[in-house]
């Protein structure tokens, strides 16, 4: 039988609520909590900052977004400039400035010489044999140049017809981009297969190469690349653009 003055969830079997009561400290509000801090507010000064970083910082998003490919030509057009300077300062007498260059250029190619193109000398390049019989069997990999031979650029022939064609591929891009579209892959693949066999026949010594192929080819890859990236990349550019309001 019920006890007098039990309530009808008591009767029905029901369990009392266990909802903390308002006076407790989970029901409070922040501010009446044990130790609670007020935040300090933001001075002036550090919203002025804020303010300024986030307009940089969009503006140089716009920026990137509008003119990548600018960008990306005048990076190829350092990468492949600088690649030319050494030998200019080997003639020039500025023999640590250029040495300096030379081994910065290393992580990007292994800067043969018989494999180089050669500046302010009798050949603008010297095959595997002649160079040999110039300066030695021990020589005709690391060797820079003199006076009489001239002065080797700090990539190969093939890094200066590779990266030279993008750069030249770019600009031309620029002009072209409203109607230029991506090759598909098996035209690309196709077009690959000439650096592909001249470069893995030089790797497993199967033959030696000649400066004339070694452009070719390398021209043909950068083009190529060119061809597959670009159009990639600015139509990329153009999407965020438009989600950012910026067209």
């Amino acid at each position: 039988m019920a006890t007098p003055g039990a309530s009808d969830d008591a009767l029905n079997g029901a369990t009392p609520s266990s909802d903390p009561a308002p006076s407790s400290p989970e029901r409070r509000a922040p501010s009446q909590r044990k130790g609670y801090r007020e935040p300090r507010p933001i001075s002036p000064w550090r919203r002025s900052i804020d303010a300024r970083v986030s307009t940089l910082a969009e503006a140089g998003v716009h920026g990137l977004l509008r003119h990548w490919l600018a960008l990306v030509n005048i990076g190829f057009a350092l990468f492949v400039g600088l690649a030319f300077l050494p030998p200019v300062l080997m003639a020039l007498g500025f023999n640590g400035p250029a040495l300096w260059l030379y081994q910065a250029y290393e992580v990007t190619c292994h800067q043969w010489a018989f494999r180089s193109f050669f500046l302010f000398g009798e050949q603008a390049a010297y095959p595997l044999e002649t160079l040999r019989g110039l300066v030695g069997d021990g020589n005709v990999f690391t060797y820079i140049g003199d006076p009489r031979l001239g002065y080797k650029v700090a990539f190969c022939q093939r890094d200066v017809a590779i990266f030279g064609a993008m750069l030249l591929g770019g600009i031309a891009f620029g002009g072209i981009r409203p109607r230029l579209r991506p090759p598909p892959i098996w035209l690309f693949s196709l077009l690959l297969v000439p650096i592909a066999a001249d470069g893995f026949t030089q790797l497993f010594m199967l033959r030696e190469s000649t400066w004339e192929l070694r452009s070719i080819t390398g021209t043909l890859f950068g083009l190529a690349s060119v061809w597959l990236i670009y159009p990639q990349l600015d139509r990329s550019a153009s999407r965020a653009r438009r989600s950012m309001g910026l067209e």
